[in-house]
Order: structure tokens, then C-alpha cells, then sequence
């Protein structure tokens, strides 16, 4: 029977009896595929233009798979989806503006860049130095970003040697990552801000140089480097070069720079190339203050970002709702194709009875396959949401206590 197209008519009791086959055979098939365990099917297994299944006794139609879910697109189409997209994706959780889906879905990677040259030991006000400010705004900001968002790491440069010219050659070697990215956190993050104070020269070029080599295996994901400075490069380098050239190295890597108290437009501006060659965006932050509010605002970024995460993953029973409803519809949808091909198999001419038989054939195998990635494609949206939904709300708890104790 073509997919398209008018059946003959047939008297109420051949059609009771073609329904209630069809209603036994699905239940037959469907308890036969939930007690065995049979892998899932391979995309490359799956009916489609490039590889029907063999023979081919079915039409045209029946091996066009667009979304490559095992459904015909014309049994989708039919009962009202798509056949070329997920219907069952929770579309009602909206990004935030400028988000892309792979941030949404697998986060950012991002090494914090901290300048502890011999200058961030000025006052920055408030009975606080430069670099207290900063480890004050760095420490908050690590606590109230869930990993499961930005994945952290933290590199010091310009805390080793002296601020005079005897101490510059060690001091212009000093870039080091105290935490590897994916590793600092509220719990470590106190600990490490800790363990080094201002005393040196300001290699922000080295710094640019080492954060490549922190990134390291990482190029498939979406990474970022915040730099902040008080100062410009003063170890001889070449920092606009050196951003160029990290955001060019193939690791998908953005440069963002936070310029903490500088007084010259000229070093401003300086600053603001080095972050436009990287990629990024330069941030003014002329007092303790403002740079306290540079990463309030990268915190509620990162909030917004969570909350859709949240949305995302508690709308797990609607998607699973969704599939075992497309699934079910489509196998219901085969089943009667089947008992069509079924009851032709048993009337007409021999030649004509044989095609039918090779068709009834070929359904099951459809269906069979239907099924069978129903199956899988439940159990995994499953298991994989409520595990995310899980990971997300310890991660919110954990987040809202360490609020209530700052």
C-alpha cells in the first residue's frame, strides 16, 4: 500500500478484526523488544535514500528519514511533527540574548589572568590594597559561578623577582597557573588567592604565552581569558602579538582585558588593543568598585545562564512525554500498514501475494527498529536529565548558601 492515498473500503466486521490485529501485533512486538536487550541501532543502519534496507519491496517514501530517528518522514508528517527536527525539545527555555546553544548546554572554560606586579600594592581605597581589591572580586566571583556553566582556572604573573631592575629577569619569568582550569572553586579559591602577594614587573605578553599552554586539549570547547592589570607591559614583550596570536592558535580562545586603576589614556588605550587583538572587549575599571561590578556582571551572566540550564533540564518529563508519545503514534501508525499488507497477502494473485508478503517483511523490520530506538532514546533522555537536573540543584543550593555566609 502506497503511503499516500485512499484505502478501499471494507465491511465493519474485516475492519474490527484488522484493528484488533493490529492492536495484538503491536503489543506482541512492543513486549518482545522491552524484554530483550538489543543494541540501538546505528545511523548508518537506519533507513535512509543512501542505504535502504535490502530488498527493497517498499516504496520511496519509506526510506526517507530526515531527522534519522528510524520514523518515515511521511508516518511523522502524518501524525502531525516534523520530520526534519527534535520535536521534543523544550523550546520554551530561552537563552539569554547573545547566548549561543553550546554555551547554553556545555559551558565555558575561562582562566582568570591576575597581575601581581610590585604597583598592585597601592591603595586601592578602603584600607585595601590593588591586589586585595582584586583577589576580594575574583574570590566572589568564583563562588557564585556554577561549574556546570564556567569551568575556572587561575594564572599569576608578576609575583615573583622585585620591582627593580635586578629582580626584572625573574620577575618577567614569573607567569604560573596556581589552579588548572576546571579546578578552581569556593572551596580552593581563599586557599590560592592566599599564597602570593605583589612584588614584581608586569609580563602581560608571558602571561598571554602561558595561558595558550593552560588551554591546552581543550580546542573543541569555548574558552575565554579575563586579564586583569593595573598596569601596561614593562618586561620588554609584545602583548598585542601575543593576544593575536592566542585567539589565532586554533583553541577557540577570547581575550577579555579589565584595565584596575589605570590613569593614562595612553595605557588605556594600549590595554584596549591587546583586547581587541585577542578577540575580546576591554573593561575600565577605575576603582575597587567597578571592579567589583565587572564581575557582579559576569556572575548574573552566568545566573541567567543557569537558570535556562535549570528550565532546560526540569522539563525532562515533557520531553520523555513528548518522545513516547511520537514513538508510540508512529509504531501504531506501521502496525496498520502491516495488517494492510497482511490481509493483500492473502488475496489476489500468487505474484501479487508474494509482493505483499516481501512488504509485510519489510514493515516489521521498520518497526522493529521503531521500537528498538524508542526504547534507547527514553531510557537515555532519562537517565541523562535527571542526572543534569540533579547536578543543577545541588549546585544552586551550594550557591545560595555560600551567598548567605559572604
Amino acid at each position: 500500500m502506497a503511503p499516500a492515498g485512499g484505502r478501499e473500503a471494507r465491511p465493519p466486521r474485516m475492519r474490527a478484526t484488522l484493528v484488533l490485529a493490529g492492536i495484538l501485533l503491536f503489543v506482541a512486538t512492543a513486549l518482545g523488544c522491552a524484554g530483550e536487550s538489543r543494541p540501538a541501532a546505528a545511523p548508518s543502519e537506519r533507513p535512509s535514500p543512501e542505504r535502504p534496507l535490502a530488498p527493497r519491496p517498499l516504496e520511496d517514501a519509506w526510506y526517507q528519514d530526515s531527522d534519522r530517528n528510524t520514523i518515515p518522514d511521511f508516518i511523522e508528517a502524518r501524525d502531525g511533527y516534523d520530520p526534519r527536527a527534535d520535536d521534543c525539545l523544550p523550546d520554551r527555555c530561552k537563552a539569554p540574548p547573545g547566548v549561543s546553544s553550546a554555551e547554553l548546554t556545555e559551558g565555558k572554560s575561562t582562566l582568570l589572568a591576575l597581575d601581581s606586579s610590585g604597583s598592585m600594592a597601592g591603595s586601592a581605597g578602603g584600607g585595601q590594597t590593588k591586589l586585595e581589591a582584586a583577589k576580594e572580586a575574583i574570590a566572589g566571583y568564583v563562588e557564585s559561578t556554577p561549574r556546570s556553566v564556567d569551568r575556572l582556572g587561575l594564572e599569576v604573573y608578576g609575583h615573583k623577582g622585585s620591582s627593580s631592575a635586578a629582580g626584572k629577569a625573574e620577575s618577567c619569568r614569573g607567569v604560573e597557573i596556581f589552579s588548572p582550569i576546571g579546578e578552581l572553586d569556593s572551596g580552593n579559591v581563599d586557599r590560592i588567592l592566599a599564597r602570593f602577594q605583589p612584588v614584581g614587573w608586569t609580563p602581560v605578553a608571558g602571561a598571554l604565552r602561558g595561558a595558550e599552554r593552560a588551554f591546552a586539549g581543550r580546542e573543541g570547547e569555548r574558552n575565554q581569558v579575563i586579564l586583569v592589570s593595573d598596569g601596561v607591559e614593562t618586561c620588554d614583550g609584545d602583548p598585542v602579538r601575543a593576544a593575536r596570536a592566542l585567539n589565532e592558535a586554533g583553541v577557540n580562545v577570547t581575550v577579555d582585558v579589565v584595565g584596575f586603576d589605570i590613569r593614562s589614556q595612553v595605557d588605556a588605550q594600549r590595554l584596549r588593543r591587546v583586547a581587541e587583538a585577542g578577540g575580546g572587549e576591554y573593561v575600565d575599571a577605575k576603582t575597587s568598585g567597578e571592579l567589583n561590578d565587572y564581575f557582579d556582571r559576569l556572575a548574573e551572566r552566568r545566573a541567567e545562564l543557569q537558570d535556562s540550564l535549570s528550565c532546560i533540564s526540569g522539563t525532562q518529563i515533557g520531553a520523555i512525554q513528548c518522545q513516547s508519545r511520537l514513538y508510540t503514534d508512529a509504531t501504531f501508525a506501521l502496525v496498520a500498514e502491516r495488517t494492510d499488507a497482511n490481509f493483500a497477502a492473502g488475496t489476489g494473485p500468487p505474484e501479487d501475494r508474494d509482493r505483499n508478503r516481501a512488504r509485510g517483511m519489510a514493515i516489521d523490520a521498520i518497526v522493529r527498529k521503531v521500537v528498538s530506538e524508542r526504547d534507547r532514546v527514553l531510557k537515555a533522555t532519562l537517565a541523562d536529565r535527571q542526572q543534569r537536573l540533579d547536578e543543577v540543584s545541588k549546585e544552586i543550593e551550594e550557591i545560595n548558601e555560600r551567598l548567605r555566609r559572604r
